[in-house]
Parts: C-alpha cells; sequence; structure tokens
C-alpha cells in the first residue's frame, strides 16, 4: 500500500511540475509578445504620466534597437487630444482636457518590424481641475445684457416664414419669388434644426415627463466617425438666406444643460463662420470641448468668446452656433437637455 501511495504522489508531483512548467512558458511568451523590445524606450516628460487639467504631456520613442521599426501612436482621448507631431509618430503629445473628477486615459503604442508586431500601452491620469462655483440656472429676470437666442418655450412649433427667393444665377433686378415656408424660428427669427454626418442621427425627441419648455437632443452614433448635433443660426433675411451676426461686442455664452437619461454624456460647441459665397453661407467652424453634461442636475455653462472663436472664425461674422456629440470616448445613444442659450454683452469697467 505504501509503495502505491508513494507512486501516485511521484506522478502528481510530476505532472504538477510539468504544468508549473508550461504555465510559466505560456506566461513568457504572452510577456514576451507585449513588452517593448531590449534597447526600444518610450519617454514621458513628466514621466509620472500625471498631469494636471489643462497641462500637456511630452512623448518619444528612442530606438536603440538596430531594427528599423514602423510605430502607430494611438489613444481613446478620454480625457484629452493626442497629437503626433509627424507621421513618423516618434514624438507626440497629449493635451488633457479640463475635468471635474480624476480621469484616466492611455497612450496605445504598436511597433511593427518586419513580420513581428509589438503592442504596449502606457496609462495617463489627468488631475481634476479647479472647480468655478455653479452659475445661477435661470436669472429673474433675464440681464439686459443677454441676448437670448432660444428658450424653447413656444419655439419648438414651427411658424410660416415668408420671404422672396432669388433666381438662382439671375441679374440683380430680376424679381425674386415670394414663398411661405413652415420652420422652426429661434427667438432672433432664424431658423434652428438637428444635423448629422456619417450614419449619426440627432433628432428632437419628447420631453421626459414633467419636463417643460426646453429642447431634447435625442442621438443615435453608429459608427466611431459619426458625429451630429443641433445648430441655431442668428439671423434671417428676406431673401431666404441665413444672415450674420456681430457677436465681437459679446463676452461668451451661456446655456443650461442636463442629462435626458441616467448617464452623463460630452458635448462640443461650435461657432460657425458666415461666409457669403459659401453654400447655405456656411463658413469655417470653430470648436470647444467636450463639456460633460451632469446626469442628476441642470447645470449652466459660460464659455469666453475667445475660447470658441479662436483664429478660425472671427465674431464680428458668425453664422450659428451648434452644439454636437462625437461616438468617440461617449455612449453611442442618448438624450441631452438644453435650455435657454445666450449671449452675454461685454460691460464696460
Amino acid at each position: 500500500m505504501k509503495r502505491l501511495v508513494i507512486g501516485l504522489l511521484v506522478v502528481l508531483m510530476s505532472f504538477a511540475c510539468n504544468q508549473n512548467k508550461a504555465d510559466k512558458a505560456a506566461d513568457g511568451n504572452a510577456t514576451k509578445k507585449s513588452a517593448l523590445p531590449k534597447g526600444l524606450i518610450v519617454n514621458f516628460n513628466p514621466d509620472t504620466r500625471v498631469i494636471e487639467s489643462g497641462a500637456t504631456l511630452k512623448g518619444n520613442i528612442d530606438n536603440k534597437t538596430g531594427i528599423p521599426y514602423t510605430y502607430e501612436v494611438t489613444s481613446p482621448q478620454n480625457c484629452g487630444e493626442l497629437k503626433l507631431k509627424d507621421e513618423s509618430a516618434v514624438e507626440f503629445t497629449f493635451v488633457a482636457k479640463s475635468h471635474e473628477a480624476d480621469c484616466t486615459d492611455e497612450i496605445k503604442l504598436a511597433l511593427k518590424g518586419g513580420e513581428e508586431i509589438v503592442n504596449a500601452s502606457f496609462t495617463i491620469k489627468v488631475k481634476a481641475g479647479a472647480q468655478e462655483p455653479e452659475l445661477e440656472l435661470r436669472p429673474d429676470p433675464i440681464p439686459d445684457t443677454w441676448l437670448m437666442v432660444n428658450d424653447y418655450e413656444n419655439t419648438m412649433q414651427e411658424h410660416t416664414f415668408t420671404c422672396t427667393r432669388k433666381p438662382t444665377g439671375g441679374e440683380e433686378n430680376v424679381p425674386g419669388e415670394e414663398v411661405e415656408e413652415e420652420l422652426k424660428l429661434n427667438l432672433l427669427k432664424a431658423t434652428f434644426d438637428t444635423w448629422q454626418y456619417e450614419g449619426a442621427s440627432c433628432t428632437y425627441a419628447d420631453l421626459p415627463e414633467g419636463v417643460t419648455g426646453v429642447a431634447a437632443l435625442a442621438y443615435d452614433l453608429p459608427y466611431d466617425d459619426a458625429f451630429c448635433g443641433m445648430f441655431e443660426n442668428l439671423g434671417l433675411g428676406k431673401d431666404c438666406e441665413t444672415d450674420k451676426r456681430d457677436l465681437g461686442n459679446y463676452q461668451a455664452l451661456t446655456f443650461l444643460a442636463k442629462s435626458g437619461d441616467a448617464a452623463e454624456h460630452k458635448l462640443y460647441v461650435e461657432i460657425v463662420q458666415w461666409e457669403k459665397y459659401a453654400e447655405f453661407h456656411q463658413g469655417k467652424a470653430a470648436e470647444f470641448g467636450p463639456i460633460t453634461i451632469p446626469a442628476d442636475r441642470w447645470k449652466r455653462f459660460q464659455i469666453p468668446m475667445e475660447k470658441l472663436c479662436r483664429d478660425d472664425v472671427q465674431p464680428f461674422s458668425v453664422k450659428s452656433v451648434s452644439f454636437k456629440v462625437k461616438r468617440a470616448g461617449h455612449p453611442d445613444k442618448g438624450v441631452i437637455l438644453i435650455d435657454n442659450v445666450a449671449f452675454i454683452k461685454k460691460v464696460e469697467e
């Protein structure tokens, strides 16, 4: 009996030992595939990869292996924007956006040398930015310095708009055709509506129970490069064409937003240039964001005009303001509630 027991133990120990060797070999192979080749170093500044909101993380690849690798550097860009210096991807930066809470992102590196592909990833932490006190939601009365674009109280229903459409390519003195159209008109008597791109869908949805006088933007983003949104034109002429508005004397855009479901959402704001000879007078767009829309409460946002327009759009000739959602780092479906879109005039000191 003892010989049988001892023999059985020897068999079991031999099996366990061989299994451990197999496991280690498997682990070793897995590590080898995901580890960087010896002599190839990815440098970060700061090397902790922990940065403040609004700060920049710098990175570069130092290849001392003697093998001419090609590199692909990517990121989900949940917490900021990845920028490559050139197509070689040897140098890159990650510009952190401001967040209300600490945010974790990732730099992903794929190296190719011959038929071998090596993948590695590096975690980035963006610290929460200093938060300013919450703005008063709905000032009563609305300040005289506010140019109200839309409050959605009575504007979601279409209204009759009469204008004179000039014939395409016609002479200046040729009379136009008077037309009547049913349009959604905001408080500036200009059109507003939803728009979409690359298979995305944005529509105005029914409001949640108990909510009135706001816009509910429902979006569906089936593809990674899909995006859509809603626009507010700032002028509409009697010639049926969109018109420009001078915002040079305004200091900020303000609006209210809240999730229309149980999730937080990311929203981008665009200011669009008015161009006389462009189709629909649609010129360049300057984008700001993303901003986080709370799931549990209304929040008023106030964005300075210099952050909205930058060098891409001149504030004295603006066509529209637009609210946009993207698929990247975002739920692919959702509802965002928006209210009280307005521009705030500069106050003389």
